[in-house]
Formats: structure tokens, sequence, C-alpha cells
């Protein structure tokens, strides 16, 4: 496994995130992007952080 999988994001407070199955958003000022994440990737939530397994 990659180390980066193993330290969690940090997710400024101006970002929005959002989670729906596989695909994970993050809306900003700057514009939104859209991303299709690996079904076999878990995503962790946390109040300011992002992780991954």
């Amino acid at each position: 496994m990659a180390k980066t999988f193993l330290k969690p994001i940090n997710v400024p407070k101006e970002i929005a995130v959002t989670c729906e199955g596989n695909l994970l958003s993050f809306k900003g000022k700057l514009g939104e992007i859209t991303l299709d994440i690996h079904p076999d990737v878990k995503i962790l939530e946390e109040k300011d952080y992002l992780s991954f397994s």
C-alpha cells in the first residue's frame, strides 16, 4: 500500500466535501470538482480531514 494512504488529508473549512457512493465532490469559492473513486477504496470523513484505506 502506498504511504499516501496512511496520511490524513487536511480539508480547509472553506471547502465543502460530499461523498455519495464512489463520488467524492469538493466545492469552494473557485469552483467545484467531482472525483470517481475506485470501489475498493474506503473514504473516512472526519471533521477536518479525509483518509483513505
